[in-house]
């Protein structure tokens, strides 16, 4: 699929981005990682760390019970979650849960209010 080869590179430029503090994108980006407990252990960007770190935790256990597809049962599932603005890619990494949050490609937010979507 030509659209999900596009979007995964965009994506990836978005984050290399982000590490690299270098981009005007890095102000609607961001990147959690939580211990296996649910607790925030290093959060940049704009992904809103402390208030919400437990919910991909969580999402990620829950993800890890459903049935897998795939012919190694033990690869953890991506779960994605797209609103009109961001999206934002969960994945459980050796026991801690890793959000990636990107800005909709040609979509700049000018409000940085709390809690918009």
């Amino acid at each position: 699929n030509n659209m999900s080869t596009d979007t995964s590179a965009t994506i990836a430029s978005q984050v290399e981005a982000l590490i690299s503090g270098d981009s005007s994108t890095a102000q609607e980006s961001g990147i959690l990682c939580n211990d296996p407990q649910g607790f925030c252990l290093s959060v940049k960007g704009s992904i809103k760390g402390s208030d919400n770190s437990g919910v991909y935790s969580n999402l990620v256990r829950l993800a890890a019970q459903l049935p897998s597809s795939s012919s190694d049962g033990n690869v953890a599932p991506l779960i994605t979650i797209e609103t009109d603005k961001r999206t934002i890619m969960v994945k459980e990494c050796a026991g801690h849960a890793v959000a990636v949050q990107v800005p909709k490609s040609g979509v700049v937010s000018s409000d940085h209010e709390e809690g918009a979507q």
